[in-house]
C-alpha cells in the first residue's frame, strides 16, 4: 500500500456526494446487492459538519446498505492511542503549571521575565501565564516535528534561545508535576504516536477529504504510515486543476497566488457596504427580502462569533429558524454569569458594595439569596442599593449592615435592604463552610430553583448541558487537586470551573426546516445552490497570523509552522 494520487471531483458536484461516490467506487463488490463495507476505512474530515453530510450521501447512494468508515478531524485521529495512555485533560494540565508557577521564583529567570517582575505569582497571575504557556504548547505540539519548549531553544536560527531554555526549565518542572499524578501531557503523548512505531489498528484506507490546511504534524504522521496503509486525498476540483495541489490534497500556495478565476456576472455578486449595518440590510435584499428556504439558501458568516448571531436574527425575524453548526458558547449562559458573580462573594475577605451590587442584579442571585423576589422587590433593593452607593458608605458587608443599622438617617431609609444584605452573608458563610464542588452543586441547584428541566425544551437542554459540563469539571479539577500541593479557595477553584467550560459549545437545534450558517471551513461542503459569505474582507480572509510574544514569523518559519 501506498500514497495514491488526489482524486478530483470537480468543483461544480456538491462536495459530500463527490467524497461518497469516490469512497463507494474504491470498495465496490462484485455482487452489488450485498451491504458495502467500509468498516476498515478512516475518513479525515475537516469538520462534523462534513461528516454528517458524507454519511447521508451514503446513505442515499447505497440503497443496499453500508458499514460506515470512521469519520475523524486530524485532531482526533492523532489521538488514536490516548486511551492507552493516562493523558493529562486540560484542567489537569493547567493545574500543574499553576503548581509549577506558584513556587517559581522570577528572579530565577531573568531571561524570561523582566528585571522590574520578582518574586513568586500570585495565583491571578500564574492563572494567566498557565493559559499562555497551555496555548503554546499546543501550537507548538502542531508543528512538523512535534517541537516542545525545549526543541524551539536548540533551534540554530533561534535568536531567543536564552529565553526559550527558561521556557524549557518550566516545561521540565511541568512534566514532574504531572508525572507524580501519573499523567502524561497530551501533546507529548501526540507527538509520540505520530512520530513512534505504533499505528492505528483495524485501518486498511486512510482519506483525506477536502483537507485544506491541515497541522504540520499530521502530515508527518501520514507520510510515515503510507507504507502500512493506502491513502488519498479527495480534492473538490477539476482533475485540470492537478498541478495546483500537493499529494496530500494541500492547495499550493504559488500556484494559487495570482490566480485569475472567471466569475461571471461579477458586479452583480460582489456587493460592497460601508458598514455592518448596511451588510445586514444588503443581505435582507440579497434573500430576496422574502422567507429564505431551507436546503435553497445558508449564509456563511466569516466572522463567524460576532456575524452569525446577527444573521440568525434577521433570517428568524423574516419568517424561518437558522441553525450556526458551530452552536452556542457555555460561556454565555445565564448559569456562567451568575456562577463568575457569585464566586466574588465567596473570596477570603468578606465582599464588599463592589461585589455585592452586581451579585443583586442578576435575578437568579437575588432569588437564591432572598428565597423568592418579585420584581417589586428587584427594584426595592436596587433603589436603596442607589442610595447607599449616594451615601458613599463602604467596606465588608458586616460593616455595611452595622452602619446601616447604627446611622439614624439610614436605618429608617434602608430597612428592608438589611435582611437582603444579611442573607447574602448568610448564604456566603454557609457556601464556604461547604467543599467547594458540594458548594458548587448546592449553588447551581438554588439558581434553578424549583423549575423542572425537560430536555424537550431546546432552552431547558442547554441548561442542562451547562450544568451537566460544570459539574463533570468539577469533578476533573477536583481529582486534579487532590494530588497538588496547591491550596485553593473557593472563589478560585469556581474560576477555573468556569474557565474549562467556558469555550464548550451547544449544539442542538430542533428546527425542522432552517437555513444553515456554515463556517467558513464547512462553507464548501454545504450542497445549497445560493450561498452568501457574509464579511468576506482581507482581515478575515484570508486570516492574519498576528505578532505573538513568544513566536514571530522567522520563529513559526523555523519551527515548522503555518505563516502568513
Amino acid at each position: 500500500m501506498a500514497l495514491q494520487t488526489p482524486a478530483f471531483i470537480g468543483w461544480t458536484q456538491p462536495l459530500a456526494a463527490g467524497v461518497a461516490s469516490a469512497l463507494i467506487k474504491a470498495a465496490a463488490q462484485p455482487d452489488n446487492t450485498l451491504p458495502l463495507d467500509l468498516g476498515s476505512h478512516r475518513v479525515i474530515v475537516p469538520s462534523n459538519f462534513a461528516s454528517r453530510l458524507i454519511q447521508e450521501e451514503l446513505a442515499v447512494q447505497c440503497p443496499q446498505g453500508v458499514l460506515l468508515p470512521i469519520f475523524q478531524t486530524p485532531t482526533k485521529f492523532l489521538n488514536w492511542g490516548d486511551s492507552f495512555a493516562n493523558a493529562a485533560t486540560s484542567s489537569d494540565a493547567l493545574l500543574a503549571w499553576i503548581e509549577v508557577l506558584c513556587s517559581t521564583d522570577r528572579q530565577d529567570f531573568k531571561n524570561l521575565f523582566p528585571h522590574t517582575s520578582k518574586g513568586i505569582f500570585t495565583f491571578e497571575e500564574a492563572q494567566r501565564f498557565a493559559q499562555t504557556l497551555y496555548q503554546l504548547r499546543d501550537e507548538l505540539g502542531g508543528s512538523a516535528r512535534g517541537l516542545d519548549f525545549a526543541g524551539i531553544a536548540q533551534l540554530e536560527t533561534n535568536q531567543e534561545s536564552a529565553r526559550w531554555q527558561d521556557l524549557a526549565q518550566l516545561e521540565k518542572a511541568y512534566r514532574e508535576a504531572l508525572k507524580k499524578r501519573s499523567l502524561r501531557d497530551h501533546n507529548d503523548l501526540r507527538t509520540e504516536l505520530a512520530l513512534g512505531d505504533g499505528y492505528p489498528e483495524g485501518v486498511t484506507h486512510i482519506w483525506l477529504a477536502g483537507l485544506i490546511d491541515p497541522q504540520p504534524l499530521f502530515i508527518s504522521a501520514l507520510e510515515r504510515l503510507q507504507s502500512r496503509f493506502q491513502i488519498q486525498a479527495i480534492v473538490g476540483a477539476d482533475a485540470t486543476e492537478a498541478n495546483n495541489f500537493d499529494t496530500w490534497g494541500r492547495p499550493l500556495p504559488k500556484a494559487w497566488h495570482d490566480r485569475k478565476s472567471d466569475w461571471k456576472d461579477f458586479d452583480q455578486s460582489i456587493h460592497v457596504v460601508s458598514n455592518p449595518t448596511e451588510a445586514l440590510k444588503k443581505l435582507r435584499t440579497v434573500l430576496g427580502e422574502t422567507k429564505p428556504t431551507d436546503g435553497v439558501h445558508a449564509v456563511c458568516a466569516c466572522d463567524r462569533e460576532v456575524d452569525a448571531p446577527k444573521i440568525a436574527a434577521l433570517i428568524h425575524s423574516m419568517g424561518t429558524d437558522a441553525v450556526n453548526p458551530l452552536g452556542t458558547s457555555h460561556g454565555d449562559h445565564l448559569l456562567h454569569h451568575s456562577l463568575r458573580v457569585w464566586s466574588r462573594c465567596l473570596g477570603t475577605q468578606e465582599p464588599e458594595f463592589e461585589e455585592i451590587r452586581p451579585a443583586f442584579q442578576i435575578p437568579c442571585i437575588l432569588e437564591a439569596i432572598t428565597g423568592g423576589t418579585t420584581p417589586y422587590a428587584y427594584t426595592t433593593v436596587h433603589e436603596q442599593l442607589d442610595c447607599l452607593d449616594g451615601e458613599m458608605i463602604r467596606g465588608p458587608i458586616s460593616v455595611l449592615i452595622e452602619e446601616i443599622q447604627v446611622l439614624p438617617n439610614l436605618s429608617k431609609r434602608l430597612d428592608s435592604l438589611v435582611p437582603h444584605l444579611i442573607a447574602l452573608k448568610n448564604l456566603r458563610d454557609e457556601q464556604r463552610k461547604l467543599p467547594w464542588q458540594a458548594a458548587l452543586i448546592a449553588i447551581l441547584q438554588k439558581f434553578v430553583g424549583s423549575k423542572k428541566l425537560r430536555e424537550s425544551n431546546p432552552d431547558d437542554a442547554y441548561t442542562i448541558e451547562v450544568i451537566q459540563s460544570l459539574i463533570q469539571a468539577a469533578a476533573e479539577i477536583a481529582q486534579a487537586q487532590s494530588e497538588s500541593e496547591l491550596q485553593l479557595t473557593h472563589q478560585q477553584l469556581f474560576g477555573l470551573v468556569l474557565d474549562a467550560t467556558a469555550s464548550q459549545r451547544y449544539q442542538r437545534s430542533d428546527a425542522k426546516e432552517a437555513v444553515n450558517l456554515p463556517g467558513w471551513v464547512e462553507a464548501p461542503w454545504d450542497p445549497v445552490p445560493h450561498l452568501v459569505l457574509f464579511g468576506f474582507n482581507d482581515q478575515l480572509i484570508p486570516q492574519s497570523i498576528h505578532a505573538h510574544p513568544f513566536l514571530p514569523a522567522p520563529l513559526r518559519d523555523a519551527a515548522g509552522l503555518t505563516t502568513n
